[in-house]
């Protein structure tokens, strides 16, 4: 008895843009709520979805600014807000506003925010950009905040990634590190090159793969199980995002050349923004809705 899995030539898909009512048509990131509402950070804006109709939201609505950058959800719900250089908004209880803004008495760039609960009542928000210091929100209940920043000079850092264990590890220019106690340390892995880090996403079983130059590793307790070679171009082919899918799918992008999908027990790389007729799209970030659809920004 023999099967094969079949790939449509084009998949079914619906491309949104301001047109549709979303902020903008540059979308930097998307999540979704525990409501199920999924959220758009754009260049124009932040933008609610509710599978009908977008709701935006800007400085007339209290936004920093217009220029959202990054998004996160906080454990009662609350969602906090990264403006690429105004910094961070909350939204509770229906209203938006300002959560942190001056770190040391000085204004604060983001682009990516991690949130990272460490006790019952406190809570560490990370705000960074790649190549530079970490911003950290660290909010306590009922002592305040204190807010300070974690130079990782002279590691090089591109982004904070949370594993399924809570614990955080750091890619960097130079391989992978852990975050703890507010310090970096190398994390060895076996297999593992000491090259560019760029993107993260959960496997099974406590695995997770990582996107670099040419090549996407899985990697399981700091073991790499097995490697996929991606040479598609002549030049770049740095992974620079990547998702995997409830179906063990891998999704992944290169920079400026579309997306890409690797099927579940297949090395096969089908070239799926070719077929949407996006090959030389930018990607900034991937999600899986609740209902199993594959979101690109």
């Amino acid at each position: 008895l023999q099967y094969a899995q079949l790939y449509s030539q084009t998949p079914s898909y619906y491309h949104y843009t301001s047109s549709d009512g979303l902020a903008s048509s540059t979308v930097y990131e998307i999540i979704q709520d525990r409501n199920g509402f999924i959220w758009f950070a754009t260049v124009n804006g932040m933008s609610k979805f509710d599978g009908k109709h977008f709701t935006t939201y800007r400085t007339n609505d209290g936004l920093n600014s217009n220029s959202i950058i990054s998004l996160v959800e906080g454990k009662n719900g609350e969602l906090y807000i990264g403006n690429y250089e105004k910094g961070i908004n909350v939204l509770r209880n229906g209203r938006i506003e300002n959560y942190c803004s001056e770190i040391d008495g000085k204004s604060f760039a983001t682009s990516y925010l991690l949130l990272v609960p460490s006790g019952k009542d406190e809570q560490k928000l990370y705000a960074y950009r790649s190549w530079g210091g970490i911003n950290v929100i660290n909010k306590q209940i009922p002592s305040g905040f204190s807010n300070y920043i974690i130079n990782p000079s002279p590691t090089r850092i591109i982004k904070l990634e949370k594993l399924s264990s809570s614990e955080v590890i750091v890619l960097t220019t130079t391989g992978l590190f852990n975050l703890k106690n507010d310090s970096l340390s190398k994390l060895h892995v076996t297999g593992l090159e000491d090259n560019a880090a760029y993107c993260y996403t959960e496997g099974k079983e406590s695995s997770y793969f990582i996107g670099s130059k040419g090549v996407i590793y899985h990697i399981k307790k700091n073991t790499v199980i097995k490697k996929y070679k991606i040479d598609l171009y002549d030049g770049n082919n740095d992974v620079t995002v990547i998702l995997r899918d409830k179906n063990n799918n891998l999704w992944f992008s290169i920079m400026n050349r579309g997306f890409f999908l690797i099927p579940n027990g297949s090395d096969k790389i089908i070239d799926i923004g070719s077929k949407m007729g996006l090959q030389n799209t930018l990607v900034n970030n991937y999600l899986e809705d609740n209902e199993g659809n594959i979101w690109v920004s």
